[in-house]
């Protein structure tokens, strides 16, 4: 799992993580780092409750709690770029490629509530606001772990 010293997370308890700094860097290491848990946490009511916002949160969290594997955390994380970001929200695009070679582009939402990053889930309880099987869009930025440190 990414993470930087300046950016976060700074806490961590079980599956839950948060203190992300409000910046750019932070909002995209909250991403992947919350959409990641929420998805194979075994404990994913405990993540959205603390790392997620909005009335779509409340839904998935009245949703059954077994909801299916979300294919779009599956694969390497090899890209992202931004959306669009203020102080309040960011979207981003996390692109992933599976051992297979194919190529997952998913949009996230994040906004700045209680002092820290939470995702925009949806009703489900998915992560991604969107999903494109494709090849690898045009202006990602390259991935790589060692750089978020």
């Amino acid at each position: 799992m990414p993470y930087s010293d300046t950016a976060g997370p700074a806490r961590r308890k079980d599956d839950v993580v948060r203190c992300f700094a409000h910046t750019p860097t932070g909002a995209l290491i909250a991403v992947v780092q919350i959409s990641v848990r929420l998805t194979v946490s075994r404990d994913r009511r405990s993540v959205l409750m603390q790392s997620a916002t909005g009335t779509q949160r409340d839904q998935a969290l009245a949703a059954p709690t077994t909801a299916p594997r979300q294919p779009q955390a599956s694969g390497e994380l090899t890209g992202f770029q931004f959306l669009s970001y203020t102080d309040d929200a960011a979207t981003l695009m996390l692109v992933r490629t599976s051992s297979g070679g194919l190529t997952t582009a998913s949009l996230y939402a994040v906004s700045w509530s209680d002092g820290d990053w939470k995702l925009q889930v949806q009703p489900d309880g998915s992560a991604a606001v969107m999903t494109e099987r494709d090849t690898q869009p045009a202006g990602v930025i390259g991935w790589s772990p060692e750089g978020a440190r």
